[in-house]
């Protein structure tokens, strides 16, 4: 993987998801299985802690990878984030994540919940601890995890915007060029009158706009005449770097940053809407049927959702991801079922690092 910042990132993104994937989610499902019987207190606090330290880190790193893919974008010229700077930034984000996490230790534990049979005085779940459900730092942590979150994605929604309005201009730009500048070959000869200038024996050549000495000269068709060649290939002026291809991986790469941007804000604002009904609405979950109260577990645990869908993104959209996917799967299947897989690149080419945005 090419050393880059957003590639350095991504790599903490998916640390995060890894963490959630086999810590988090086994926690909410043994809170699930055991809705009025779960007593571990400190399981309890502990579960929360991380799963609100990774959830935090998690938009704070994609709102960092928002500003490494502006800068890219919109800033070429400018210092660049390098893989250095993305490690010492990576590790002040996970700190920031737990000092602004470190209340759901005291906020969350274990509490009193009705069971649908009313003569029953309750059982026993993992939630906002019993002794703060009704204070009001349970709603001051809500209300600062929804103004970050708010804040957050305008931010980011507004920096992919000005990138779009980049790539939209930079394309519009190359159209026109493609429209002013002929792509046709050149196949008539025309006579040019030598210089004063001009040396015995030199041919000499109109100037064109191309890149590269990108002239393709047949020399058995060069006459002592001076005439301009018959294979002369003009190349548009809108060619020029950044080239077509590295244009397109570029906005494959922030598109993919943008998607999951969108996905981490639709997965973890059900969470925080819930949270808040319930705190605020007296009685809200023992007006729930059996039902609706099974949707609004699944619901209130939405912002797991986040860390399951990343791997989905990745492997639609990011063509180096799915090729070492498959490369993993060839390794584990047996010789007699294993994937063929076709090399992308000439061999020449396959020492070079390859970029994420492949």
């Amino acid at each position: 993987m090419e050393r880059t910042g957003t590639n350095r990132f991504v790599v903490m993104l998916g640390a995060c998801d890894f963490l959630s994937c086999v810590f988090s989610m086994p926690m909410e499902l043994l809170r699930v299985s055991q809705p009025h019987i779960f007593s571990g207190q400190g399981a309890c606090k502990l579960s929360l802690l991380i799963a609100s330290a990774i959830a935090i880190d998690s938009g704070l790193i994609i709102f960092a990878i928002s500003i490494d893919r502006y800068r890219r974008m919109c800033r070429p010229f400018d210092k660049q984030l390098t893989q250095r700077m993305a490690e010492i930034v990576s590790v002040v984000l996970v700190v920031i994540s737990f000092m602004l996490g470190w209340p759901s230790w005291l906020i969350y534990g274990t509490r009193r919940t009705p069971t649908q049979n009313s003569k029953v005085s309750g059982g026993c779940e993992c939630g906002i601890a019993q002794s703060m459900f009704d204070t009001i730092y349970p709603r001051l942590f809500y209300y600062a995890l929804l103004i970050l979150s708010v804040a957050l994605f305008s931010i980011i929604f507004l920096l992919y915007f000005l990138i779009a309005i980049k790539v939209w201009r930079h394309k519009n730009k190359r159209l026109a060029a493609t429209k002013n500048v002929s792509n046709a070959i050149v196949s008539t000869t025309s006579p040019v009158k030598p210089s004063s200038n001009s040396l015995p024996g030199k041919k000499i050549l109109p100037y064109l706009p191309t890149q590269e000495s990108e002239i393709s000269v047949d020399s058995r068709n060069a006459l002592p005449s001076q005439r301009i060649p018959k294979h002369v290939r003009i190349i548009p002026h809108g060619n020029r770097s950044p080239s077509k291809g590295t244009l397109l991986r570029v906005t494959r790469t922030s598109s993919i940053m943008a998607l999951i941007a969108v996905t981490w804000v639709l997965s973890y604002m059900p969470h925080i809407i819930l949270v808040m009904l319930e705190i605020h609405v007296k009685g809200f979950r023992e007006t729930l049927t059996p039902l609706q109260d099974i949707f609004f577990q699944l619901a209130i645990r939405s912002y797991l959702l986040n860390n399951a869908v990343n791997p989905i993104i990745y492997g639609v959209f990011n063509m180096r991801f799915r090729r070492e996917v498959r490369r993993i799967i060839s390794y584990i299947l047996p010789p007699c079922v294993r994937p063929t897989i076709t090399p992308t690149q000439p061999s020449s080419q396959m020492c070079s690092q390859p970029s994420m945005d492949d």
